[in-house]
């Protein structure tokens, strides 16, 4: 029964301290913000790595309201930021790109010294971490009935690098 009750207690204590971590992330990411709006750098990293996507696409891969997104993408257009516009095979539908002003922002923005939570693991750590992570994803990922949608599907190929030739992790996945 202890080691049951102790199991259980380290699950949630792993989930507890991901979603904190995250928390932590975001909140850092929303301070260093340099005249930007909380949220605002996040859009122009995502765009960074996949523009242009649909609007709705990426609310999606936000994890935010589509009129919450409108809100942001407002304030980014006013300041020349990206461009919207609609899109020819779907006029419904608006999509939303980087300006080469904006392509700017997001390289100065990744540029900025912001550290990468990672760098306080050597490579062999970052590799086993990845390791973990891809484990605890696959079996997230069998859970689901129908698998990753589509859209999960594209996010994940963007956020594992497997889009114009980035690796996120400067180890070796095993």
């Amino acid at each position: 029964m202890t080691d049951t009750k102790n199991s259980e207690e380290t699950e949630a204590n792993l989930q507890e301290r991901v979603f904190y971590l995250l928390a932590l992330m975001r909140h850092r990411d929303g301070r260093r913000g340099r005249g930007m709006f909380q949220g605002q750098g996040r859009v122009l990293r995502l765009l960074s790595l996949h523009s242009p996507i649909s609007q709705r696409e990426l609310a999606y891969l936000l994890g935010i309201r589509p009129q919450s997104l409108g809100e942001l993408l407002t304030r980014l257009e006013e300041s020349e930021l990206i461009a919207r516009k609609r899109d020819e095979s779907d006029r419904r539908t608006f999509v939303v790109e980087l300006t080469e002003k904006g392509k700017k922002a997001a390289e100065e923005q990744a540029a900025s010294g912001r550290q990468d939570p990672f760098d306080v693991l050597d490579e062999e750590e970052q590799a086993t971490f990845a390791n973990l992570l891809e484990k605890v994803t696959e079996s997230v990922e069998e859970s689901l009935p129908e698998g990753p949608d589509k859209r999960l599907q594209a996010f994940k190929d963007m956020s594992y690098g497997r889009r114009r030739g980035r690796r996120p992790w400067r180890g070796r996945c095993i």
